[in-house]
């Protein structure tokens, strides 16, 4: 319990900062409340436009296409934020010089790298709030309360797997100094053609079945449009299962091993276009 307390403390603090970097003043912070109710305003007409019906087996989505991107995008956003925070968190203290120093106190890497990626999860759960107030508020979002309870429930158990897959990609990222874009582009792909904006039933079989234990996020889209609880696919619970078991000891290792080539060299070497700004200055 004190390590998780320790673990916890500075947290305050880094959403603090986080706010202060990304929403310096009044009109910044209502920019990004325009781009959030802009984005729900094309899925809104999107569906008034096309007509877009889907089948009524989808729980919560009454077979509306806004219903259905809507609690798609909220399903998603927590484990997105894991995925990827913690590269992010990486790459800023990378650019302020800070993360070399972070890395060589005596601790476990992986704790350093938690907290630097937790102000992005602040950040997100901003955005979600927003979008949830909006969507209620502005477009006749009307989903039911019990597939919300549900939703935040999945997500939830949920925070392991893309906890470890996120401390993982920043293990990997961190040891092998570069790999960024990369990163950055298979966590989106994984989301996006996870079934955010269309079911997975237009898939090949094959490829819709494989497609739970190859990605989490199919995995949890899956579980959280169930509508007979009943009947829970046992495949994605597994993945998700897997996904945990596997990911965070790996992540724990390899995040280790770079620490300790840290500590030895006394320095990191990433390969970063901050790098190249700044040996080209």
């Amino acid at each position: 319990m004190r390590k998780i307390l320790e673990l916890l403390a500075p947290l305050p603090f880094l959403a603090r900062n986080s706010w202060r970097q990304t929403y310096p003043n009044s009109l910044s912070l209502l920019g990004y409340a325009f781009g959030v109710a802009l984005e729900l305003a094309v899925y809104f007409f999107t569906a008034k436009a096309f007509g877009v019906r889907l089948p009524e087996s989808f729980a919560g989505v009454n077979g509306d296409y806004f219903h259905f991107v809507v609690l798609g995008e909220l399903a998603i956003l927590l484990p997105a934020t894991l995925s990827g925070t913690f590269v992010q968190g990486i790459r800023e203290a990378r650019a302020n010089g800070s993360l070399e120093n972070m890395l060589t106190l005596p601790r476990h890497a992986a704790l350093t790298v938690f907290r630097l990626g937790a102000g992005g999860l602040f950040l997100q759960a901003l955005r979600g709030i927003l979008f949830l107030a909006f969507a209620l508020s502005l477009f006749a979002f009307r989903p039911e309360r019990a597939q919300l309870l549900w939703l935040a429930t999945l997500v939830l158990a949920a925070t392991p797997a893309f906890l470890g897959l996120g401390l993982l990609a920043a293990a990997v990222f961190l040891y092998c100094g570069r790999g960024e874009g990369a990163i950055r582009g298979a966590i989106t792909t994984a989301a996006v053609f996870a079934g955010v904006y269309f079911p997975t039933s237009v898939y090949p079989i094959w490829l819709k079945e494989a497609g739970v234990f190859l990605s989490p996020f199919n995995a949890l889209l899956e579980l959280s449009r169930v509508s007979d609880f009943a009947r829970l696919p046992l495949a994605a619970i597994a993945s998700l299962l897997l996904w945990a078991v596997v990911s965070l000891p790996a992540a724990a290792w390899l995040m280790k091993a770079a620490g300790d080539r840290v500590r030895a060299r006394g320095s990191l070497e990433m390969s970063h276009v901050v790098d190249f700004v700044q040996e080209s200055t």
